[in-house]
C-alpha cells in the first residue's frame, strides 16, 4: 500500500474540498470528536444524531461531486428508547445516494460479523470506541485524503498527457 504524504499547502487546498459527517446518537461523543477535528484540522464537520436525519440530509443536499465526503458512522442507534436504522442499513442507503462517500464505522461493541459486513459494503474500517478512537479515526481520514490526493494527481497527469499528445 502506498501512502502519499500531503504537505501543508495541499492540506489547505484539500480542506476546502472535504466534509466530515459524524453520525452517532451519543451527542457527547459526537461533540468531542467534532471539537477535536476542529482543533487539529481545517475540515468542515457536521454532526447528526440519527441515521434517518443523515439520510434525509443526503437526499436533499446538492454537494458537488468534487467534494470529498467522509462519514463516521456508529453502528447501533436508539431513537426515543427504541432501536432504529443501524449503521449497516444506513450504509446501504448511503451507497445508493452517494456511492463515492467514504465510511468509517465506529461502535462501542466490536462484532466481527458486523465489521465484515460493513467492510464488504465498502467501509474503510470498523473502529471500537475507546480512549484512542480519535487518533484512529484521524489516521483513517488522513489515509482517505492521501488516496484522494493520489487520485487527483493521476487525473491531472492523464489530462497533461492528453494535452501533450492531442
Amino acid at each position: 500500500m502506498y501512502i502519499r504524504v500531503i504537505n501543508r499547502n495541499e492540506m489547505q487546498h484539500l480542506a476546502k474540498k472535504v466534509i466530515i459527517y459524524i453520525i452517532d446518537d451519543d451527542e457527547l461523543f459526537s461533540g468531542i470528536i467534532k471539537n477535536k477535528f476542529n482543533a487539529v484540522t481545517p475540515y468542515r464537520v457536521i454532526t447528526f444524531s440519527s441515521t434517518e436525519h443523515f439520510i434525509e440530509h443526503l437526499k436533499f443536499s446538492d454537494i458537488p461531486s468534487h467534494i470529498l465526503e467522509i462519514a463516521i458512522l456508529d453502528y447501533y442507534f436508539m431513537t426515543n428508547g427504541k432501536p432504529s436504522m443501524n449503521g449497516v442499513e444506513a450504509m446501504k442507503e448511503i451507497i445508493k445516494l452517494k456511492p463515492r462517500m467514504k465510511v468509517i464505522f465506529v461502535s462501542g461493541r466490536y462484532d466481527q460479523s458486523v465489521a465484515n459486513e460493513a467492510k464488504m459494503l465498502g467501509a474503510i474500517d470498523f473502529i471500537k470506541k475507546n480512549e484512542a478512537i480519535f487518533t484512529r479515526i484521524l489516521n483513517r481520514v488522513r489515509y482517505i485524503l492521501s488516496e484522494y490526493s493520489l487520485y487527483i494527481l493521476s487525473r491531472r497527469r492523464k489530462q497533461m498527457t492528453l494535452i501533450f499528445i492531442g
